[in-house]
C-alpha cells in the first residue's frame, strides 16, 4: 500500500540536497534499481539522506578490494609488480582496519590480499590494457521531465563511476572495464547480460566523451567458499585461504566481455526516461511505496527495516538518530560540471 507522506512534517528535500535552489536527482544504476525495488527505501536513503551507522562487512571487503586494485595499477610498472602489490595490500588493510571488519570476519584481510594478488597474476597478460581508472560521469538526461516544488527545481542527471577505460591491444578497440566479485562465473554473467548495468556505463561514457566503446570487459573474482576446520588454527586457516587463491588462480579469476549493442543501449536510455517520470510523480505527490518483497533480498534483512516498521513521526526520529547517520548520497558524483 502506498504510504502518504503529504501531511508529514519531514522535509521533502533536506537542505543538504539543495544547491543553488536545485536538487540533482542522480540516475545511477544502483539508485534506479533501488527505486524500482522499494520506493520507501529510496525515500529514506536518497531523500532523507539516512545511512546505517553499521557498515556491512561485504561492502567494506568490496571497497577494500577495489581500492587495492586501483592502487596496484597506479603503482605497477611491470605486468606483475611485487612492490605495487605490497602498496595495494597496505591500502586494502588500512580500509578494512578503519571499518573494524576483522571483528566480524577475521579472514577478510587475507582474502582481500589474496584476491588482489590473484587479480594481478591472472590478468597480467590480458589482451585488454588499462589506460585510465575510476572515471565518474555526470551528464544531463536529455529532455528529462524536470520539475519544481515550492520554488526548488529538481533536475535529472545520468551518473555513475566506471572502474577503468581499456584498450584491446590486438585491435586498438576501446572498452570499459569493471571489477566484480561473485560466487559463480556463469550465474553472474547470465545476470549481467540481462541487466542494465553495462548499458548504464556505456551510455554514460558516450555522453561524456562522445566516443562509443566497443563493450564492457568484466574481470571477475570468485569468492572462496572454504571454511575453517574445527581442528584448524586461525593462522592455518588463513594460510590455506592464501594458498587456495595462489595455486588455483585460473579457477578463481575470469575475464568476460559484453559487446556494445545499439538496440540495448536505446532500450536502457528509454528505461531511464521512464524511471525519471515515475520519480517525478513520487516527488510531486510525496508518495512512496513499501515493497515488502524486498525486505529480505539476498537472504538478509534490509538495513532500513527498523525504520520501515514505524509510521509514527517521533519513533521515526528516535530510530533515525540511534541507528542512522545523515549523509548525502553519492557525494563523489554530485558535482555538476560547469555549464552543465
Amino acid at each position: 500500500m502506498p504510504i502518504d507522506l503529504s501531511e508529514s512534517e519531514q522535509p521533502l528535500s533536506p537542505d543538504i540536497l539543495v544547491k543553488d535552489g536545485v536538487v540533482n536527482i542522480l540516475l545511477t544504476y544502483s539508485n534506479t534499481s533501488l527505486f524500482q525495488s522499494c520506493r520507501w527505501k529510496y525515500w529514506v536513503r536518497q531523500v532523507r539522506c539516512l545511512t546505517p551507522k553499521h557498515k556491512e562487512a561485504v561492502f567494506s571487503i568490496g571497497g577494500a578490494y577495489h581500492a587495492g586494485i586501483e592502487e596496484y595499477h597506479k603503482k605497477a610498472t611491470t605486468p606483475l609488480d611485487d612492490a605495487a602489490l605490497t602498496l595495494a595490500h597496505q591500502v586494502s588493510d588500512g580500509l578494512l582496519s578503519s571499518d573494524n571488519i576483522s571483528a566480524i570476519d577475521n579472514s577478510a584481510p587475507t582474502k582481500v590480499k589474496a584476491m588482489i594478488r590473484g587479480f594481478a597474476r591472472q590478468f597480467s597478460n590480458s589482451p585488454y590494457e588499462i589506460t585510465n581508472q575510476e572515471m565518474p560521469f555526470l551528464e544531463k538526461l536529455e529532455d528529462a521531465p524536470d520539475f519544481e516544488i515550492d520554488g526548488v527545481k529538481y533536475e535529472f542527471w545520468l551518473s555513475g563511476k566506471i572502474d577503468a577505460e581499456m584498450k584491446h591491444k590486438p585491435t586498438g578497440g576501446l572498452y570499459l572495464g569493471e571489477w566484480k566479485t561473485c560466487t559463480s562465473f556463469d550465474d553472474y554473467m547470465c545476470k549481467i547480460r540481462q541487466d542494465n548495468q553495462p548499458w548504464q556505463y556505456l551510455i554514460g561514457y558516450y555522453l561524456k566523451n562522445k566516443v562509443k566503446p566497443s563493450g564492457v570487459v568484466y574481470r571477475l573474482a570468485k569468492k572462496t567458499l572454504i571454511r575453517q576446520k574445527k581442528t584448524e588454527t586461525v593462522d592455518d586457516f588463513l594460510n590455506r585461504i592464501a594458498e587456495e587463491y595462489d595455486t588455483n588462480v585460473a579457477e578463481y579469476f575470469k575475464e568476460e566481455v559484453v559487446p556494445f549493442d545499439a538496440k540495448r543501449a536505446d532500450r536502457h536510455y528509454n528505461h531511464l526516461y521512464d524511471v525519471a517520470k515515475e520519480l517525478k510523480f513520487a516527488f510531486q505527490n510525496n508518495l512512496w511505496t513499501r515493497s515488502h518483497g524486498s525486505c529480505f533480498n539476498y537472504n538478509k534483512p534490509c538495513p532500513y527495516m527498523s525504520i520501515c516498521k514505524t509510521d509514527n513521526e517521533s519513533d521515526f526520529d528516535m530510530i533515525a538518530s540511534s541507528y542512522f547517520t545523515v549523509k548525502p548520497p553519492n557525494e563523489e558524483l554530485i558535482e555538476v560540471p560547469e555549464g552543465g
